[in-house]
C-alpha cells in the first residue's frame, strides 16, 4: 500500500507543473483573432474573414447567415443586397458560414457577432440530418469558458477539444515571446461568399445522385433522440441568444441536390421559427450546383431572388 502512495505522489510531483501550466494558460487573456486565424488551413481561411468582418469592420449585419459551406456557396450576401433593395428595404447581409459540421462553431460566431452587431433577422442553416459532433474547430474559436463547459450529451469531442484549445494558446504566447506573432494585415472584404460558376458534370450528378438516395436511411428510436440532443442544445442557445436581443429566428433548408425534401428534424425547428424549404426550380436544377453537396454562383443568385422574398416579412427598412 505505501508502495502505492508513493508510486501516485510521484505521478502528482511529475504532472503538478503541467497542471499549473495547463491553468495558467486557460486564465491568460485569450487572442481570439490568433485562434481564428490559427484555422486557417480549414475552409480556405475563412476563419480569419469572419473574424475580422465581426470585430473589425463597422459595417453593420441588418440579416446574418449561419451554417457550413453550403451557406458559403448558396447564400451570395452581395446578391441578397441586391435583392432586398428592389424590395425597399436596404440593408446589410452578412454570409457567416463555415466550412465542416458542427453546431457549436455556428454558437460561438454568433455569440462573437452579437458583441458588436444587431440583427434583425439570423438565418441558421439546416440539412437533412443533424450532426451528432462538435465541430473540428471549436476550441481554436470558442471563448475559454465554452471549451472549458460545453454541452455534455453527447460530446464524445471534449478531451480534444480541452486539448486543442491547449495548443493553440500556448502556440500564441510562445510566439508572441519569440516575435513571430504575425497575424496577417485586416481582411476588408464585407463578404462573407465564396464565388464559383463551375457546372457539375452531368454523369458525375446523375451516380452520386443515385448512390446519395440508395444509401439514404432515416435515423428512428432512443439513437436519433440522445445523439441530437447536443447539436439540439446548441441550436436552443443560439435561438435564446438571439431572442433575448428581439431579434427574428428562421431556418433554412440547405440539402444536396435531389435529395429528401424535408429536414429529419423538421419539427424541432419549428418550435423555435419558421423553416423555409427552397422551391424544387433552385434545388432541382443541375446547372445550379458545383458539385452534389454545393451551389454554384447560377444557383446562389437564384436563390437570392427567392430568399429575399420569402425573407422581406421579418425585415424592416433601416432607421
Amino acid at each position: 500500500m505505501r508502495r502505492y502512495k508513493k508510486i501516485w505522489l510521484s505521478v502528482l510531483w511529475v504532472s503538478l507543473p503541467f497542471i499549473i501550466g495547463c491553468v495558467v494558460l486557460f486564465a491568460m487573456p485569450y487572442d481570439k483573432r490568433f485562434g481564428y486565424y490559427f484555422a486557417k488551413y480549414n475552409c480556405m481561411q475563412q476563419s480569419g474573414l469572419i473574424y475580422d468582418r465581426i470585430f473589425l469592420n463597422d459595417k453593420p449585419a441588418d440579416l446574418a447567415f449561419f451554417g457550413t459551406s453550403h451557406t458559403i456557396d448558396g447564400i451570395c450576401d452581395y446578391r441578397m443586397e441586391d435583392s432586398l433593395r428592389e424590395l425597399g428595404l436596404p440593408l446589410h447581409v452578412l454570409t457567416l458560414g463555415y466550412c465542416r459540421l458542427g453546431r457549436n462553431a455556428p454558437y460561438v460566431i454568433l455569440k462573437d457577432l452579437l458583441k458588436f452587431k444587431q440583427p434583425q433577422c439570423i438565418v441558421i442553416e439546416v440539412t437533412e440530418k443533424e450532426n451528432r459532433d462538435g465541430h473540428m474547430d471549436f476550441a481554436y474559436l470558442a471563448d475559454t469558458k465554452d471549451v472549458l463547459f460545453p454541452e455534455l450529451i453527447f460530446n464524445d469531442n471534449i478531451f480534444q477539444d480541452w486539448f486543442k484549445a491547449l495548443v493553440v494558446r500556448f502556440e500564441s504566447k510562445k510566439r508572441k515571446l519569440f516575435g513571430q506573432y504575425d497575424l496577417p494585415p485586416v481582411n476588408k472584404v464585407n463578404y462573407g461568399h465564396r464565388e464559383d460558376w463551375s457546372i457539375i458534370n452531368k454523369d458525375e450528378l446523375k451516380r452520386q445522385q443515385e448512390n446519395k438516395l440508395k444509401n439514404y436511411k432515416y435515423t428512428t428510436g432512443f439513437a436519433r433522440w440522445f445523439y441530437n440532443k447536443y447539436s439540439f442544445n446548441y441550436i436552443k442557445e443560439m435561438v435564446k441568444m438571439a431572442k433575448d436581443r428581439g431579434i427574428k429566428v428562421v431556418f433554412l433548408y440547405t440539402p444536396e441536390i435531389a435529395s429528401v425534401s424535408l429536414p429529419e428534424e423538421l419539427e424541432f425547428y419549428k418550435q423555435f421559427g419558421d423553416v423555409l424549404i427552397p422551391p424544387d426550380e433552385i434545388y432541382q436544377n443541375p446547372q445550379y450546383w458545383k458539385d452534389v453537396k454545393h451551389m454554384n454562383d447560377h444557383g446562389a443568385y437564384a436563390m437570392a431572388g427567392w430568399l429575399s422574398r420569402s425573407l422581406a416579412p421579418y425585415l424592416k427598412p433601416p432607421n
